[in-house]
């Protein structure tokens, strides 16, 4: 410490961070002991197996937790004073606004099932983290025959990696962002984002996508059709129809069957045109599922 004018005067070394509060140097060493030392006054430790301390905005207290687990506050020349016994209990813990502990991610953090966020045809995926350390990608082909399973290793510095085979590896970063959602990121592709849910909840979206998986089979399947022979194609479609209605469209007329769409109510629609002219195209309802 030194102030202008003065020599300079060694306090100490190995120093894991230092702050000054109240006109006072607070220090950490690297052998995790917290000291406080005032001008012209010997340094005078504040505790043992200290693994990182805070400062307040306006420099009068401090925040330090242990080795342990104990949060403590120090308020200027008082003695500290104990707030939490286990701070493992809570993801983070602010002091003065700033941030002062952030647990590491544990496994029974993210224990569970998620599923994907929105896709590009509206079909889940998901992914579960089950009690015996397993890994378990499910999708509408997968589920049943029980999911595709890895046993990857997970450590606290929140990755998951393992092996799909004696070839191909995969690591991806874990990020809680709060106790139901996830971010799962391999720096290849664009992360994914996932949402907690139940076993009940995947097993009815998983039975509504592999309905609506049918449809859009059937939806491609009828493109480049002649739209005069659509009730035909209705009829020895699987899975069955169970109503279409085509509307007022112009009967005899050539009308060819050029784009489908799949509704959110499992209603199958039809885009179609005139092969001798070019109105705008009709969205027709084919057929309705009914999810």
């Amino acid at each position: 410490m030194k102030q202008i004018g003065e020599d300079s005067e060694k306090v100490a070394s190995d120093l894991s961070k230092w702050a000054l509060v109240n006109n006072n140097l607070v220090y950490l060493t690297n052998d995790d002991m917290l000291f406080i030392k005032g001008k012209d006054k010997e340094k005078d430790k504040i505790a043992d197996d200290v693994a990182a301390f805070g400062e307040s905005e306006y420099g009068h207290s401090i925040a330090y937790y242990t080795n342990l687990g104990e949060l403590f506050i120090k308020a200027d020349d008082e003695e500290p004073v104990r707030y939490l016994e286990d701070i493992n209990k809570y993801s983070e813990i602010f002091f003065s606004n700033k941030l002062l502990y952030n647990r590491p991610l544990r496994y029974t953090d993210i224990e569970g099932i998620w599923m994907y966020g929105n896709t590009e045809d509206g079909i889940a995926s998901f992914v579960e983290f089950n009690n015996k350390g397993e890994m378990i990608f499910y999708s509408v082909a997968s589920y049943d025959y029980g999911g595709d399973k890895y046993n990857p290793e997970f450590t606290d510095e929140s990755s998951y990696a393992g092996q799909i085979n004696e070839e191909e590896m995969f690591s991806y970063e874990v990020t809680l962002e709060n106790k139901d959602e996830i971010t799962l990121d391999d720096y290849i592709s664009s992360p994914l984002r996932l949402i907690r849910v139940s076993q009940e909840e995947m097993e009815r979206r998983l039975q509504e996508d592999r309905k609506k998986l049918e449809i859009m089979r059937l939806g491609e399947g009828l493109v480049g059709q002649d739209l005069t022979l659509l009730k035909e194609a209705l009829f020895k479609a699987e899975p069955k129809i169970t109503g279409y209605d085509l509307g007022t469209l112009p009967q005899g007329e050539d009308l060819e069957i050029v784009a489908y769409e799949v509704d959110e109510f499992g209603q199958l629609w039809l885009d179609t045109y005139y092969s001798w002219a070019a109105p705008s195209p009709m969205w027709t309802e084919a057929s309705n599922f009914g999810y």
